[in-house]
C-alpha cells in the first residue's frame, strides 16, 4: 500500500482526484462515493490495473493495487533457469574394469583353435550393473573389427573360452573386454590365417 494524502470528511460528496504513480501522465484517478475509485484517460493498448482506495482510522489515504500475476517469457525463463540450476545429488556409477591378463604380449593364437581370455576380477564394485551383458571384440591395428569373440556372459568369470575367428596374420592384434567400459588388452599374434 502506498500513502497517497490526507482525506478530509467522512464521505466524499464530490470526486476528489489524484496522481496515480504508476499510470500514464493522461491518466487519472478519481475518488467518489464511499471511496469508489475509477480511472479516466487513455492508458493506450494496456489495461489499467485493478486499483481501490481505503482509508485508515486517521483518515490516510491508502493505494492498494491488485494486479494480475502475468506470465511473461521473461518470467518463465528465469523460472526455467532456477529449477535447472537446482543441484542433483549425482548417483553413484559402477564402473568396473577388469584389465586383461590373457593373451599379453608374445602369445601366438592359430586360427581356429579355442583360446582362454582371462581378466583380473578382484576389487569388483558392488552392485555392477549388467554383469551379464560383457563382451570381447577384436581389434587389429588399434581398430575395432566387426568381430564379437564371446557376448552376453558374466564379467566377474574372470575367464572365457573363444574361438579364434579366420583371421589375416599379423601381430598387431589385441582383445576389449566391455563390461560398463573398455579395457584394451596387449597386442598378440594370430597366425595360420591369409596373408
Amino acid at each position: 500500500m502506498i500513502a497517497c494524502g490526507r482525506v478530509s470528511g467522512v464521505l466524499f460528496p464530490r470526486p476528489t482526484f489524484c496522481r496515480l504513480p504508476f499510470a500514464p501522465p493522461h491518466a487519472r484517478c478519481s475518488l467518489e462515493h464511499r471511496s469508489h475509485v475509477s480511472v479516466h484517460g487513455n492508458v493506450g493498448d494496456v489495461s489499467p490495473p485493478a486499483v481501490s482506495y481505503k482509508t485508515s482510522s486517521d483518515s490516510t489515504l491508502f493505494l492498494s493495487l491488485n494486479m494480475k500475476l502475468t506470465f511473461s517469457a521473461a518470467f518463465l525463463t528465469a523460472l526455467f533457469a532456477a529449477t535447472a540450476s537446482a543441484s542433483v545429488a549425482p548417483t553413484r556409477r559402477d564402473i568396473f574394469a577388469p584389465p586383461i591378463t590373457s593373451p599379453s604380449t608374445g602369445t601366438v593364437w592359430p586360427v581356429k583353435t579355442i583360446q582362454t581370455v582371462t581378466w583380473d576380477t578382484s576389487n569388483p564394485p558392488d552392485p555392477i550393473t549388467d554383469r551379464n551383458r560383457s563382451s570381447i571384440r577384436l581389434t587389429k591395428g588399434g581398430r575395432q573389427l566387426p568381430v564379437v569373440l564371446a557376448d552376453q556372459f558374466d564379467i566377474l568369470l574372470g575367464k572365457i573360452d573363444v574361438e579364434v575367428p579366420w583371421a589375416t596374420e599379423g601381430d598387431d592384434y589385441a582383445l576389449i573386454l566391455f563390461g560398463d567400459s573398455g579395457n584394451w588388452g596387449e597386442t598378440f599374434t594370430i597366425t595360420g590365417g591369409p596373408n
